[in-house]
């Protein structure tokens, strides 16, 4: 698993490289030389490896070339390590809640996510990298919750929205929940008892 990572890892550096020109896109103040600095020497370039955005500075293509794919082997060697380029689950989500989900939803659908995260995901997940979920991990926590099929499926939904950051990241290139394999059962919720004034 691990030589695959890495693989994928140096795979997308070098393609990274190659295609740096033509993907990244600068503003006029990121390319702009600073004063006596010579408009066609300096190069600064964000660049995106593993999810995490860094700026590359260099005086020349060559050079830019060369940092590029320093990089790539300090993702190499990490990702053999036991850490590797991974990222911690719970923190990802937590992460993802705080800047994208939280403030754009209604409080109580932020509280219901929030607990979601709280009870089941971060509970049986949080210790993992989110290269290491897999279908059977995601089977193994629906599995593990007792309760109606209506909650598997609010975590389900949540877990989901994490996953396709994920994916929109670079971290991973599928979605796992999306595997046909998962299957979510449960008990019928219990019908609400009508008011009466």
């Amino acid at each position: 698993m691990r030589k695959t990572s890495s693989l994928h890892c140096i795979r997308d550096l070098f393609m990274l490289a190659l295609g740096q020109r033509q993907s990244v896109h600068t503003s006029q103040a990121e390319s702009s030389p600073q004063k006596g600095e010579d408009m066609a020497s300096k190069i600064r370039r964000k660049v995106k490896i593993n999810g995490e955005e860094k700026w590359i500075r260099a005086n020349s293509e060559q050079e830019y070339a060369d940092k590029i794919a320093e990089l790539y082997q300090v993702c190499s060697v990490t990702v053999q390590s036991s850490q590797g380029c991974e990222h911690n689950f719970g923190e990802y989500v937590s992460k993802w809640f705080d800047l994208y989900s939280k403030p754009n939803i209604e409080q109580s659908t932020a509280e219901t996510y929030r607990r979601q995260i709280d009870n089941y995901l971060i509970s049986t997940l949080g210790t993992l990298s989110i290269e290491e979920i897999e279908p059977d991990t995601i089977q193994e926590l629906f599995n593990s919750i007792n309760g109606a099929k209506s909650s598997k499926m609010k975590v389900r939904l949540v877990l989901n929205m994490v996953l396709e950051n994920a994916v929109e990241d670079g971290i991973i290139q599928h979605n796992p929940l999306k595997s046909r394999k998962i299957r979510i059962t449960g008990n019928e919720s219990r019908a609400t008892q009508p008011y009466s004034v």
